[in-house]
């Protein structure tokens, strides 16, 4: 079953029903495929059919975010079960189309932006990765090198550090060679410049509350390292819901996060700088430089071109800069400038920062390359702003041994009587 299908829809508009049963087929194919279901290249499949099939149906809201929530996890089991369920509204002639819809679920470049592959220079035959005889993406948007540019070795390992150490000259020549003719390279910074380690995000919690009980004080006598990190996960609820948007963006603050636990602590702020610097001396101390990525970024920006870090993150850009500078006082010396979306209140995952950055930065959207851990926000959501992107997950490896960090942490709650898996995740 080849992707380049997808293609051919465009131009042969078939109708409703047939469509869906395609749909169907090919998630069925991503299901049973052993390569792409323990890969990074089925993601994109799953959130263009959840696009496509409920583009008739954008005005039930309900309807729409349960597709999306289901392709943002990659469920494609379910996701099926749920295209299931509106097929038959989905295909009711009585209901009236929005206006300009026509019989294909989405038309002409909409399409082909939702369900092509994010390359336009690839396409998978069964098992296999062909490259097309074109690398020009003649719907006019910008390609991503590829979805997976690294050695097959990269997407299982169970480090990328170590990956990178003993392959660094590979990742080095991918990233020169994606780079000819760009002007900015923009790099994503925590588990893509600062590389993470196998605890989950909440696991990170709980290890950084113990932290600040052997740092940070004097706090109450009966104050613990779960109580801490409880406290914690409120606060940045309540940061994430209660500070002002913009432009319908909302973006929590680790500030606002440490001046709810110090009043909470001890009634007033006079713990918030403590905390603020016990979250760097913590962050600083688990991180680990990308090497090799903070050599390209050196090579480019000694060649006359710009580097830029953008961040979807609780933590402002002087934070950021501190906990950087801790790990390697060169990364400072190798950019241009940081963008967080704890700053600026646009995220990499709404998509507005990109032309925010590209403002700042005097640079077009062609000039750009942006290199990041999250498909959306450092693949698609570049590409939906004419920016090249690359691609540099987490790895299998890595991430089994982050859900495996986040079940201990949710049974170590768990045995003390709490329920934590209304926010705790990897």
């Amino acid at each position: 079953m080849s992707v380049q299908w997808g293609a051919d829809l465009i131009t042969q508009k078939k109708k409703d029903s047939e469509w869906i049963n395609q749909v169907f087929a090919l998630l069925a194919h991503l299901e049973k495929n052993p390569l792409l279901g323990s890969g990074r290249s089925k993601p994109w499949i799953a959130r263009a059919a959840a696009r496509a099939a409920s583009n008739l149906f954008r005005r039930d809201s309900k309807t729409w975010l349960k597709l999306r929530r289901s392709a943002l996890k990659f469920d494609l089991v379910r996701l099926r079960k749920e295209l299931s369920c509106v097929t038959a509204a989905l295909l009711d002639p009585k209901r009236d189309p929005a206006p300009g819809q026509t019989a294909s679920f989405l038309s002409g470049v909409s399409f082909a932006q939702a369900f092509l592959p994010p390359s336009a220079t690839k396409e998978i035959t069964g098992d296999k990765v062909v490259p097309l005889p074109s690398t020009v993406d003649e719907l006019g948007f910008s390609v991503v090198h590829d979805m997976r540019p690294f050695p097959d070795d990269f997407y299982s390992c169970d480090s990328r550090q170590a990956w990178l150490d003993a392959n660094h000259e590979t990742f080095e020549a991918v990233m020169r060679n994606a780079m000819i003719g760009k002007e900015c390279l923009s790099l994503d910074v925590f588990d893509t410049l600062l590389l993470r380690g196998p605890e989950a995000e909440a696991a990170r919690f709980l290890e950084v509350s113990d932290f600040i009980l052997g740092r940070v004080g004097p706090l109450p006598a009966n104050t613990t390292a779960e109580g801490l990190c409880l406290l914690r996960a409120d606060a940045m609820r309540l940061s994430y819901r209660a500070r002002p948007g913009k432009d319908g963006c909302k973006e929590g603050t680790i500030v606002d996060v440490m001046t709810l636990l110090s009043h909470r602590l001890v009634g007033d702020d006079r713990l918030v700088q403590p905390l603020l610097d016990a979250e760097i001396a913590y962050e600083a101390g688990k991180l680990v430089a990308n090497r090799p990525l903070l050599r390209v970024a050196e090579w480019f920006r000694s060649a006359g071109g710009k580097v830029v870090l953008v961040s979807d993150m609780y933590l402002p850009g002087s934070m950021i800069a501190a906990i950087a500078r801790l790990i390697s006082p060169a990364i400072p010396e190798a950019t241009d400038r940081l963008f967080s979306s704890a700053d600026e209140l646009y995220s990499k995952r709404s998509g507005r920062i990109f032309d925010l950055v590209g403002e700042a930065m005097g640079v077009a959207p062609s000039g750009f390359l942006h290199v990041g851990d999250s498909f959306m926000g450092d693949v698609e959501m570049p590409r939906n702003s004419r920016w090249d992107a690359l691609h540099f997950p987490v790895s299998s490896g890595e991430a089994r041994a982050r859900s495996q960090s986040l079940a201990a942490l949710v049974q170590h709650f768990r045995d003390r009587g709490v329920d934590v898996t209304d926010w705790a995740k990897e």
